[in-house]
């Protein structure tokens, strides 16, 4: 209520300020109400460039959350060129690029952005992400290296990725259920995100467990991206019956149908 009040005060003085629309954004409950703030900022904010660049970002965000992708990159690219300098936004962009399928794009900036701001979490985070679920096993082991060698202490979670790496570059039903029980403890335990666990297992060919633990964090009131229902590793998850009922839980569908808008797995031939 606070922050309302202060993002509201902030608005009054002067409409085009772009930081308390994005405040205000954060306040907002469902994908369609927080929706509805980001576009009226995103129409009449002018400044400061940084939240400015947020707006977009966070609008290229949710329409990723709701599985449209393709829409969520015009976004991002939008986020990065009004601030240039924003690690997270040249990150999101090699994000979006990976996920659509252009992986000399995704290569680009995400190197772009590791050369900038090689510890910085964002980016990390996001140069795990293309390296674990879209590189070569090769190549994703020398990147969780070279990330592994930056990281400011112990990083538990490499140890993690690798587990993962080696099961996937193994495919062998013999290496998978060791190495299922150690991504599952590891979510458990918060060395990786729920949303990266719930991919591992998908791309471990694991759906239906990795169904049950988005679902188990749900029903811990874990909040969930559901980016990660829309990529290409999590096809399998698409494709299970259990699909609707967690997309109806996450309050996708009642986007889907209020706005007409579908993923673009529904639109894609």
């Amino acid at each position: 209520d606070a922050a309302r009040r202060q993002a509201t005060i902030a608005l009054k003085l002067d409409s085009e300020d772009a930081g308390a629309y994005a405040a205000l954004s954060r306040l907002e409950s469902g994908y369609r109400a927080e929706e509805v703030v980001l576009l009226r900022g995103i129409k009449f904010a002018k400044h400061p460039k940084e939240p400015l660049g947020a707006l977009y970002s966070y609008e290229g965000t949710l329409l990723s959350n709701v599985g449209r992708l393709r829409e969520a990159l015009s976004f991002q690219l939008i986020a990065q060129a009004t601030d240039k300098w924003g690690a997270p936004k040249a990150s999101k962009v090699a994000l979006i690029y990976a996920d659509i399928g252009n992986m000399p794009a995704a290569r680009t900036w995400i190197a772009k952005a590791a050369q900038r701001w090689p510890n910085h979490s964002s980016v990390r985070d996001n140069r795990l992400t293309i390296a674990g679920f879209y590189e070569d096993p090769r190549v994703a082991r020398t990147i969780l290296d070279e990330i592994g060698a930056n990281a400011w202490g112990n990083d538990p979670s490499i140890g993690v990725w690798r587990r993962f790496i080696d099961a996937k570059a193994a495919a062998s039903p013999r290496t998978t259920p060791d190495a299922v029980k150690v991504i599952m403890a590891a979510g458990d335990a918060g060395l990786i995100s729920r949303e990266t666990e719930v991919v591992m297992l998908a791309a471990l060919g694991q759906p239906k467990l990795a169904i049950g633990a988005a679902n188990a964090a749900l029903d811990l009131g874990q909040p969930l991206q559901p980016r990660f229902l829309f990529i290409p590793v999590t096809r399998n998850i698409r494709q299970d019956p259990g699909f609707v009922s967690l997309a109806t839980r996450m309050g996708l569908i009642d986007y889907w149908r209020g706005t007409g808008k579908r993923p673009d797995f529904c639109t894609d031939h």
